[in-house]
């Protein structure tokens, strides 16, 4: 039975949530980890491991998924929050002296760090200890007979008529001994004060309601993750955890959360002058949500937006905090925003496209547009929108594991962008061509990527329904007929999804012998001297079946473009503009340009790498 004093319980909150994360659902290994870090260890609490002792805090969720495998989540405690806020402003504590009722109840626990229990002895702990309770001597007394049988008739009778008097006093001055013998009298005599406050912190918890609510979502969502994650193989991230963060965190942006003038005029003189910033809130937490993409701390949580800085140091950013009393039945508020350099309001406005998008993908370098002129929307929000994923990293490593080996990452980087590249267009145009499968009912879906596996089987990525703003779950990949997913794929659809097809509308190469080149004016700015006649050449090498020209598809437009090598380290981008006539909208970095050839066919023409 685990021993918790209320300091105790307040010192592991803010331990926890500080090296976990409110909210955050880790597996229960990292907890043993952060104890130890922190010099302490389960034992140190009367607990046999750290699942012992989390059952035994009542700010700790656990969830038990198939497989075995135990994940802790720290909920949010604004008690707890207050306790700490208030040990961290001396100066609160200041004020209240001499005013008696400030100092009452709950307020007074301060974080109590477990004192560390060192078992050097474990063989002489067994029997001799646990009988004598009453007298602290009679430990020694014990060691003495097991050591020298001899002599304990000598020195036991003067020790036990000394102790026998002050009983009343000894526990008092127990700790005084305990560096000889640590045996638990001291814990169960320093227990009964402290009690009253543990009565006192778990009434002013002004979340009961929501913490059961919360258990209530923990065990549906449960549910359908076990189903859809069968095999341990599928262990990046189950998507389960995501479903727990949901139920205590905003949902539709501009419904569950405060945005006051000062943060929202921030964003007005920031971001491009035709985007409105309330659908862009919405829109990037919704994506922030359904992989992961925030961090947060007690009461507070810092998500990113699609823009960047104007220091160019990383995306905007938005902090949220949560307050313990709702205010038109919100409880969240835009605290802060981060634009680089102030977060408040700011007298530096950029011009009239605003700040500059983050790069989503080499996709956005076929047009020759600009970031900010491109369509709001993108592949990577698009699939985001669609389904929760838990993390990139988690669903990209576990299509790679799967799919015929392959060079997924860009020089000098290990986070399979060329992979969430290919994946989020791809979903596109499976989206684009109505090749989306949802079955009756609409609980459960699934796509063909349109990888192979090493035995050249299809791979498909499969969904189950998820209530809310974001209507799917990423449940895994699987090849048909295999594993419990891909039982229930064939058992689901009596015609397998199809894959995205590009080659129909790919150009006719071989009437490439005659036609016209134009360039467009920001292309032209690149080049001292025209190239019209060096695209044409290519265009008639590609017609003859040279291998030159690499299709591209432009998710932008919906069409596809052709790729031609240049000087050996960019790709000049062509666009048919039909009878015969050809506009060069782009030079790109030749690895991006591979990205994009990448994602219409496997088969890339050499100069690509």
């Amino acid at each position: 039975m685990a021993t918790i004093t209320p300091g105790n319980r307040l010192y592991l909150y803010q331990l926890l949530s500080r090296e976990l994360g409110a909210g955050r659902q880790t597996l229960i290994s990292r907890v043993d980890e952060v104890l130890s870090a922190d010099g302490l260890a389960p034992a140190d609490l009367d607990c046999s491991d750290a699942q012992e002792l989390l059952e035994g805090l009542d700010f700790v969720k656990l969830t038990v998924f198939k497989g075995g495998r135990v994940y802790a989540t720290v909920m949010p405690d604004d008690a707890a929050d207050q306790l700490l806020a208030a040990t961290d402003n001396p100066a609160d504590n200041d004020k209240a002296k001499g005013k008696p009722w400030k100092r009452r109840g709950a307020k007074s626990v301060r974080p109590v760090k477990p004192r560390h229990v060192i078992t050097e002895e474990p063989a002489a702990a067994p029997a001799p200890v646990e009988p004598v309770v009453e007298t602290p001597s009679a430990a020694p007394v014990r060691e003495q007979e097991a050591c020298a049988p001899e002599v304990p008739q000598a020195e036991p009778e003067p020790e036990q008529p000394a102790e026998p008097e002050p009983t009343p006093p000894a526990p008092q001055e127990v700790p005084t001994a305990e560096l000889e013998t640590p045996p638990a009298e001291p814990v169960a005599a320093a227990a009964p004060p402290t009690t009253p406050s543990i009565n006192l912190t778990i009434t002013y918890n002004p979340y009961e309601e929501m913490e059961r609510d919360l258990r209530e979502t923990l065990t549906s969502a449960a549910e359908p993750s076990e189903a859809a994650s069968p095999e341990p193989e599928s262990e990046p991230r189950p998507i389960a955890p995501v479903h727990v963060i949901q139920s205590d965190l905003p949902q539709h942006f501009s419904e569950d959360v405060i945005v006051r003038d000062g943060p929202l005029s921030v964003l007005y003189q920031n971001l491009p002058i035709d985007v409105e910033p309330m659908a862009v809130l919405d829109e990037d937490w919704r994506v922030s949500r359904s992989t992961g993409t925030f961090e947060g701390i007690r009461s507070t949580l810092t998500f990113p937006l699609r823009y960047l800085r104007k220091d160019g140091q990383g995306p905007i950013t938005v902090t949220l905090r949560r307050s313990a009393k709702a205010m038109a039945g919100k409880r969240w508020s835009v605290d802060q925003v981060n634009v680089g350099g102030e977060t408040t309001d700011t007298s530096e406005v950029p011009g009239f496209d605003g700040v500059e998008k983050r790069d989503e993908g080499a996709w956005t370098d076929l047009s020759g547009a600009s970031r900010a002129s491109l369509a709001s929307s993108s592949p990577i929000r698009e699939f985001t929108q669609f389904a929760l994923i838990g993390t990139w990293d988690g669903l990209l490593s576990e299509l790679a594991r799967i799919a015929v080996p392959e060079r997924w990452d860009y020089p000098s980087k290990s986070n399979h962008a060329i992979l969430r590249e290919y994946v989020t267009v791809t979903f596109h145009r499976i989206v684009h061509e109505g090749k989306l499968a949802v079955a009756a009912g609409e609980s459960f879906a699934a796509f063909d990527t349109g990888l192979l596996t090493v035995r050249g089987e299809d791979v498909y990525a499969c969904f189950s329904a998820h209530e809310g703003d974001i209507p799917w779950a990423f449940s895994g990949f699987c090849v048909v007929d295999e594993g419990e997913l891909g039982m229930r794929l064939a058992r689901t659809f009596d015609e397998l999804p199809l894959p995205a097809r590009y080659v129909d509308e790919t150009t006719d190469l071989s009437s490439l012998a005659n036609v016209t080149v134009s360039v467009s004016p920001t292309v032209r700015r690149r080049f001292s001297q025209p190239i019209e006649e060096q695209v044409a050449r290519l265009l008639r090498r590609a017609g003859e079946g040279c291998g030159v020209a690499a299709p591209a598809y432009d998710p932008a437009d919906e069409t596809i473009k052709l790729l031609l090598p240049f000087d050996g380290r960019n790709a000049i981008v062509v666009a048919s503009r039909g009878d015969g006539n050809y506009e060069v909208t782009s030079v790109m970095p030749l690895e991006r340009a591979r990205v994009c050839a990448r994602v219409v066919s496997a088969a890339v023409p050499s100069w690509l790498g």
